[in-house]
């Protein structure tokens, strides 16, 4: 098995038990596939997810902003802080991060629709109105 399949595996083990609720569990398997690849960003994005299921919400952030130093156009994770922030009561943050996330989802919103992502390109259409109130 080469390093990229292990970290594969990992990562797909702790997306299982992330959607079982086995944080504890999932956070293990990404720290492994991270310990393989570092710039893994799918297993920093879901070891993100899994801290922010278990209100962990700062250390949530520290893993999206991990995905967009590898990826800066990762509008997910962009996404996801603005929900740590607003989740935690700083709309200030929340609204800021917000406008970050949906630039990234304008800017990238073209190739995204060229290769199908139709979730991502649902939610750049909705991004100002539901997010930006404009």
């Amino acid at each position: 098995m080469s390093y990229d399949e292990q970290a594969k595996k990992h990562f797909e083990t702790g997306t299982t038990l992330l959607l079982q609720g086995f944080y504890q569990s999932a956070c293990e398997e990404f720290q492994k596939a991270l310990a393989i690849d570092p710039t893994y960003v799918n297993a920093h994005f879901n070891w993100g997810n899994t801290l922010y299921a278990q209100g962990k919400y700062a250390v949530a952030i520290q893993r999206y902003e991990q995905c967009i130093k590898i990826d800066t156009d990762f509008a997910y994770a962009c996404h996801n802080i603005a929900n740590c922030h607003w989740t935690q009561g700083d709309y200030k943050e929340g609204r800021k991060d917000w406008e970050k996330a949906c630039q990234v989802y304008e800017r990238t919103k073209e190739k995204e629709k060229a290769e199908g992502n139709a979730i991502f390109f649902n939610t750049t259409a909705s991004c100002s109105t539901r997010f930006l109130g404009t």
